[in-house]
């Protein structure tokens, strides 16, 4: 883990700009200013992404973006973090299930936090002692992220051309086409994801090269948020935010330093600035309405490719000089991915568990599968490392062909798109609709017509878990075409 420097009284007043308030302790934070920072702006981001996904908007998803706002503008007030936790937390519960590897990353960090806060209590420590347990768990799930978004694309249609994910999210770039559509960069693309996404994950892990990590990491989350393909800038925000625990607590307090910092950070919460905050969101928000996709991402590149340099500037870890403070020696870095206190190994064990449900015939649904391309239900393997049907669970044998319904919608989607429901899913989507849904489908090579949830019941009973379990137990489409053609929602 990176210790916090402390920060004496005589210091405190160079990071006033950055706080709401001036309690003395708070400046104790200021070694995680930046990952608050980018913090806030993710969640005003995934306020975007939630007028844009057709999900509900309950008065906390609202809350979300005026916390995340004032957190990114005030990084190391306390009150608009923890506001901002709440939401999060309770427009988690409201809105699952959720479809979104974002959402399953937030809710990951989000029960990190709990877990420090717990943690904090007990031990009646300081604020930035939770910080520090939340930067603890926040660089496991970075690390976690990166090695799923390598091992789901190993299998036969990412490495296809004609169909990889790479391809299709590269075409839907603001690119001329003579750049977009073509097929040696489209070849060079997929096999770029791979080197990048590993180097990344090499250069955070050592502490020479710890600000390239970064560096390279807000770039490539910045160039994937530029597709068109989906509505990227919320999770790039959101990784950026995790990169940013990886930088050296004495480097993070040299960039907050930085004059042009403080001196931007005090325009912009001018009157002139925050009226130049008001038009930009007005504009941002109309676009993510309209789901003009690359306007929003090119918006969200803007304000990104300053910190980035910045990092490559200032987010270099000194190694054989001494520190920006030498009146406070204490304070080095230790392991960057520590497995103390006890509940951080325990939070990595249920993350990593959740990326392999795939592989273990559990749920398809929110386990990192990042358009990669991957099929595994049905029986059937593309994955080139594991290429025999997952198991030992069963969940993803069974595949519902949708012949006619009536009373919900999905099934009308997968009919009119030839795909194919994992049996659970189809029992959990019947149970949901009601009493007057009606379906036919065919199963096993066996035709069912006209059935209801009620005809269904004892099948229902027997398979399905309790609704709140079923939250966040869920699963993709499937797609039977081979090789498999990327899609946003599968």
């Amino acid at each position: 883990m990176h210790l916090t420097p402390k920060i004496e009284p005589s210091q405190a007043e160079r990071y006033r700009p950055w706080s709401l308030d001036l309690a003395p302790e708070d400046f104790q934070a200021a070694p995680h200013g930046f990952f608050l920072f980018t913090l806030g702006f993710f969640a005003v981001f995934h306020w975007f992404y939630a007028l844009w996904y057709p999900t509900p908007a309950y008065p906390s998803t609202h809350l979300i973006g005026i916390a995340g706002l004032t957190l990114a503008l005030f990084p190391l007030a306390r009150t608009p973090l923890v506001i901002l936790i709440g939401a999060l937390v309770t427009d988690a519960v409201l809105q699952a299930p959720v479809f979104s590897n974002h959402t399953m990353l937030k809710n990951f960090l989000l029960l990190g936090m709990l877990a420090a806060a717990v943690d904090t209590a007990v031990r009646q420590a300081s604020w930035a002692h939770f910080l520090g347990r939340v930067a603890m768990a926040g660089r496991w799930l970075l690390v976690g992220m990166y090695f799923y978004g390598v091992l789901h694309k190993i299998n036969t249609g990412f490495l296809d051309p004609e169909v990889s994910c790479a391809g299709a999210l590269w075409q839907m770039m603001p690119f001329p086409a003579f750049i977009t559509h073509n097929l040696f960069i489209e070849i060079t693309g997929i096999w770029a994801t791979f080197i990048f996404e590993a180097a990344i994950v090499l250069l955070l892990l050592i502490r020479a090269t710890r600000h390239l990590g970064i560096f390279f990491g807000i770039s490539f989350h910045a160039v994937l948020a530029l597709s068109g393909f989906e509505f990227y800038p919320t999770f790039s925000t959101l990784t950026i935010a995790l990169h940013c625990l990886f930088l050296p607590p004495w480097a993070h307090l040299r960039m907050a330093e930085e004059p042009r910092v403080i001196h931007w950070l005090g325009r912009l919460r001018s009157p002139g600035g925050l009226a130049m905050i008001g038009i930009v969101l007005g504009v941002l928000v109309g676009y993510a309405w309209l789901g003009m996709l690359e306007a929003v991402a090119l918006g969200w590149l803007a304000l990104i490719t300053p910190f980035a340099f910045l990092v490559l500037r200032f987010g270099r870890e000194e190694l054989d000089r001494p520190h920006v403070y030498p009146e406070d020696q204490r304070y080095k870095s230790g392991p960057v991915l520590p497995f103390r206190p006890y509940w951080v190994p325990v939070l990595v064990a249920l993350y990593m568990f959740n990326g392999a449900t795939p592989y273990l015939g559990l749920k398809t649904a929110q386990s990192f599968n990042m358009f990669a391309n991957l099929r595994l239900e049905g029986g059937v393997s593309n994955h080139l490392v594991f290429p025999d049907p997952p198991g030992p669970f069963t969940y993803l044998e069974d595949l519902v062909e949708i012949t006619g319904s009536q009373g919900v919608p999905y099934f009308v989607y997968i009919q009119s798109n030839d795909l194919r429901l994992v049996y659970y899913d189809f029992l959990n989507r019947l149970e949901r609709a009601g009493p007057n849904a009606r379906v036919s489908y065919r199963l096993n090579g066996e035709v069912h017509t006209d059935l209801t949830p009620e005809d269904l019941e004892t099948e229902m009973d027997r398979l399905l878990h309790p609704r709140w379990f079923r939250a966040w137990f869920h699963f993709v489409p499937v797609d039977l075409t081979e090789p498999k053609p990327c899609a946003g929602d599968r």
